[in-house]
């Protein structure tokens, strides 16, 4: 049997207002961003590593893994994520 498609997930999550920042800003940015990515992901039961990623700066595309059904992205991870940034120490370095 010829290899057959495999039909992924694409997630893509951008900082806003990113290049009003500056530098140590910035660092912090996108160390925050990776954080609240992996514990999101953690929570939803979805492997960060089975991921596909390409950093953009003050985001991320992700290709999430074709075992991950799409409600379970759709909801526990959309979910898990917004907890994540509803934290005080996010809010403070992200949204300010």
């Amino acid at each position: 049997m010829p290899n057959q498609p495999t039909y992924r997930s694409i997630l893509v999550v951008d900082v806003e207002s990113s290049g009003q920042r500056d530098g140590v800003q910035k660092t912090h940015m996108r160390h925050d961003l990776y954080d609240a990515l992996m514990v999101a992901f953690a929570r939803a039961g979805i492997r960060w590593d089975t991921c596909v990623l390409e950093d953009r700066g003050d985001g991320v595309y992700l290709l999430v893994s074709p075992a991950v059904p799409k409600p379970t992205l759709a909801s526990r991870f959309i979910s898990a994520l917004d907890g994540v940034l509803a934290q005080p120490r996010l809010n403070a370095v992200n949204l300010d």
